[in-house]
């Protein structure tokens, strides 16, 4: 009787320690289930913040690209060379030539600044008339403030040379951020 009442005991203290040992791993499974449950959390917000990153890179690209080809229709200080020789060479395109007199910048009533340009135009009476045309639908914001047309000289095989002095003002991309509705 002593030996299954100490079996017995022996069993109960078993079963006990079973139940203690059982308890406290799961309390351990809990807790280690709570701090994966917690990274996979920051995980997932991490992931959600790198696919907005791409998602604002994507947007900044094509707004950068949107940018670059919007001001290229507006003058700068870092465009101005080119945009001279463009009107130079839709003169010549036309068999005029285009001479540069002067070019400042001012700023109009507004505050908003703008280049300011004056122009000599000689060639025959149609490729004057040409080059004008080219010059004021160019794709810029370009303004005729005054236009001048007249004769120049004849030349020694009787040619009539034309002559078109134009005072213009170009805007620059500044104009069109700084209005507000």
């Amino acid at each position: 009787m002593k030996s299954s009442l100490i079996k017995s005991i022996i069993a109960v203290a078993l079963g006990l320690l079973s139940i203690v040992i059982y308890t406290a791993w799961y309390f351990v499974v809990a807790e280690e289930s709570a701090h994966a449950v917690d990274i996979a959390q920051k995980v997932s917000a991490k992931n959600a913040i790198q696919v907005r990153t791409v998602a604002a890179r994507a947007v900044l690209t094509e707004l950068s690209d949107n940018e670059d080809f919007i001001s290229k229709h507006f003058v700068s200080e870092n465009s101005i060379v080119r945009f001279l020789s463009d009107l130079q060479e839709r003169g010549s395109g036309v068999g005029a030539e285009v001479n540069i007199l002067s070019v400042s910048a001012n700023q109009t009533k507004e505050k908003t600044p703008h280049v300011q340009i004056a122009l000599q135009i000689k060639g025959s009476f149609q490729a004057v008339m040409n080059a004008v045309g080219r010059i004021e639908y160019a794709p810029y914001g370009i303004s005729i403030n005054s236009l001048a047309i007249g004769i120049g000289k004849v030349t020694e095989n009787e040619n009539t040379i034309w002559n078109a002095n134009i005072a213009l003002s170009a805007g620059s991309i500044v104009d069109i951020i700084d209005k507000k509705p």
